[in-house]
């Protein structure tokens, strides 16, 4: 049986969906491989390894479009594939705003190939390596106290290739890998347990927090966790942590998804040009930040990607577009699209972060007199279409400009207008993930906890 390569498989495919009548067909593979590793007091409870390939396509007939997929590479089978998804595509319904890139599409947001990006990594870790890796964050851990116990630490790496092409002749590829360390510690005092985790996840093996201070900051969350009380009732200022403050960037991104403007469902729907936010809220989606977790020089409809203000002094610039959504909306694509091999485009970000400001987070908390510094999120009950916002929450109580007692057990409420007015961003930003942000103050938010001090 002949063994196809790829430009083989998208040229059989191409050709094969046009001689049975497709207007348009695009065509993704996916080819993925990876490993990880989870101890547990120095001993392996999981050893996972992956190998995977993958071919999706998409026909058009028209307006009518149809998708499937396969990870089968022989001549029969991808005969198949093209022929069946135009069949389907033929009786499936129309949607007058579908289609691939045109020509024009793909000339006017071209592909910035000369930009290094530097999304993957030639190094593959062995599993050996990958043990002595995690055995080495644990002990750490550990050793630095014997109140601790170890949850578990996990580490992988993993590598993709994603192969994209369509019938307007644009073919590229991009090439991601992604290394991660884990690490979970519980402790208890009284028969009361508390627990917390934190990660590295870079690009390059190399990038990697080192594990003593993945270890050390894990172990004295935890640690510094113990005796926790409730927390006050009242109206206070809250502090979210980088870790957590990424959440409301997430609510953020939902809220300018075109999608949600297309069906009504943010309340930030005809918001454009207007002062939504606070004026030292700048957020940026940017593809072409080098070793970002999410970076890549053209989206999943082919089309080049660019550095993107969504939000410039606290007024909203942008929403997340895709070719689909921004023919609905009369605007341009701002080439967001992301893609699975089984559905149509949907919308995503690249690198998106909450920019920076000039302000220590230890400054703003010496301003608090009393106040709520978070470090965990518990739950959601977000509505992008009204704001209103209550999640359950966990850190530590701020008593006259200085952290003091851990908190348990709270509920924070607001509405994310007032929040998005509000908000004040330090300068520690932390590019861990794909969304990203500072240590955030809201000023004045409501938090129930049953304590009376």
């Amino acid at each position: 049986m002949k063994k196809y390569k790829i430009n083989e498989i998208i040229s059989l495919l191409l050709d094969k969906s046009k001689k049975k009548g497709a207007t348009d067909t695009e065509v993704i593979i996916s080819k993925s491989y990876g490993k990880s590793l989870e101890v547990r007091n120095n001993i392996k409870e999981k050893i996972e390894e992956y190998d995977t390939f993958n071919i999706g396509i998409r026909v058009f007939k028209g307006k009518k479009f149809s998708i499937l997929s396969t990870n089968r590479i022989d001549e029969k089978s991808l005969t198949k594939l093209a022929e069946k998804a135009t069949e389907i595509a033929e009786v499936s319904p129309e949607d007058n705003f579908s289609g691939i890139a045109t020509k024009k599409d793909i000339e006017n947001y071209p592909v910035h190939r000369e930009i290094k990006i530097l999304t993957s990594d030639d190094f593959k870790p062995s599993i050996d390596q990958m043990e002595i890796r995690a055995n080495e964050i644990e002990n750490d851990a550990l050793n630095f106290s014997n109140k601790l116990i170890s949850d578990g630490v996990q580490v992988a790496w993993s590598k993709n290739e994603t192969y994209y092409s369509n019938s307007n002749n644009f073919h590229d590829k991009h090439l991601k890998s992604n290394n991660s360390n884990s690490l979970t510690l519980i402790a208890s005092k009284s028969d009361k347990m508390v627990r917390d985790y934190d990660y590295s996840s870079k690009v390059f093996y190399n990038d990697i927090e080192e594990p003593k201070l993945l270890a050390r900051r894990v172990a004295k969350k935890v640690l510094d966790k113990i005796g926790s009380t409730k927390a006050p009732t009242g109206k206070f200022p809250v502090v979210f942590e980088p870790r957590v403050a990424k959440s409301i960037l997430s609510h953020i991104i939902s809220g300018i998804n075109g999608t949600s403007i297309i069906n009504g469902t943010s309340f930030l729907k005809g918001k454009l040009n207007e002062h939504i936010f606070n004026k030292q809220i700048n957020i940026i989606d940017d593809p072409h930040l080098c070793k970002g977790l999410g970076s890549k020089l053209f989206d999943a409809e082919g089309l080049g990607t660019k550095k993107m203000k969504l939000v410039s002094n606290g007024i909203l610039k942008n929403y997340l577009l895709n070719l689909s959504s921004a023919r609905q909306l009369g605007l341009n694509t701002n080439c967001n699209a992301i893609r699975s091999l089984t559905s149509p485009p949907g919308i995503g970000v690249s690198n998106a972060m909450i920019m920076p400001s000039n302000i220590d987070v230890k400054d703003m908390i010496k301003n608090i007199s009393n106040g709520f510094y978070i470090t965990e999120l518990l739950g959601s009950s977000v509505s992008l279409i009204t704001g209103d916002y209550s999640r359950g929450a966990s850190g530590f109580w701020i008593k006259n400009g200085k952290i003091s007692n851990p908190i348990s057990e709270a509920t924070i409420a607001g509405n994310l207008k007032e929040m998005f007015l509000q908000m004040v961003p330090a300068n520690n930003l932390v590019l861990n993930s794909t969304i990203s942000a500072p240590s955030i103050l809201i000023d004045g938010m409501t938090i129930a906890g049953g304590s009376n001090t």
